[in-house]
């Protein structure tokens, strides 16, 4: 699977950004892998967080991070995963782990059980509500994909109070636009390929241009569907993410 590392990055960590403004005290980041558990933890011990705890989903070890602030700088301990049995925490943040785990009422069931009774969790899941950017390369065959509606009952079987945001606004005409441009890509490289000299002659002359000309576009593209954005949530949106704040 093709993953771009630097979309991973901006959408998550765009997450992070707008999560702040309700994160306070002590928190439970459960990550997917700990690519971004240190960038996650700075931004939120810089703002209201008091301590951020890593349990990473993808790591079979007995351990989780814990991070906190002291003289200004961030201090680092591995702590027995046992101890959560005996936490609360006043923020969970459990971006997309529903969309990686084996057992959703579990993990649902471990959020609500860990949070504090006046607490947070934001939830976030790839939003599967015929989106017509379902094909990008977030999404492989074994992942949880919900609609807006499913996620949200699952959700209520927990919590009370739960509000909706989307991440990623895509244009209609947009993914049309995308499919036609793939087709013809696909179309200009079969022809390139039937002749050596032609090919050889793109790779030496044409591929620099090419990839200059490609990340322009992406880069408009990444403007216009507004990828990172996060706002509250409207299904004709068709977003790429759905997120939920929840309470109890």
């Amino acid at each position: 699977m093709k993953i771009r590392i630097g979309d991973i990055y901006r959408i998550h960590l765009t997450k992070c950004e707008w999560a702040k403004q309700f994160v306070v005290g002590k928190v439970l980041d459960m990550s997917c892998g700990k690519l971004l558990s240190y960038t996650t933890s700075k931004l939120l011990l810089e703002n209201n967080a008091n301590e951020v705890w890593n349990l990473d989903f993808l790591d079979l070890q007995q351990q989780v991070a814990l991070r906190k602030l002291h003289n200004n700088k961030m201090t680092y301990q591995l702590k027995d995963k046992n101890e959560l049995n005996f936490s609360k925490f006043d923020t969970i943040l459990a971006l997309n782990n529903l969309s990686i785990t084996d057992d959703i009422d579990e993990t649902l069931k471990f959020i609500f059980d860990h949070l504090n009774p006046n607490g947070i969790a934001i939830i976030s899941v790839i939003n599967e509500d015929d989106s017509v950017d379902s094909s990008h390369d977030l999404i492989t065959k074994d992942l949880n994909i919900f609609s807006k509606t499913e996620l949200e009952q699952n959700l209520k079987l927990y919590f009370n109070n739960i509000t909706f945001f989307s991440q990623g606004i895509i244009r209609q005409k947009y993914g049309i636009e995308k499919k036609f441009r793939t087709k013809l890509r696909m179309k200009i490289k079969e022809n390139l390929l039937k002749s050596r000299n032609r090919y050889n002659f793109y790779l030496k002359n044409l591929q620099f241009f090419h990839k200059i000309l490609a990340k322009t576009n992406q880069n408009r593209e990444n403007k216009k569907i507004q990828k990172y954005k996060i706002t509250e949530f409207h299904a004709e949106n068709k977003p790429m993410f759905t997120i939920a704040l929840c309470k109890k």
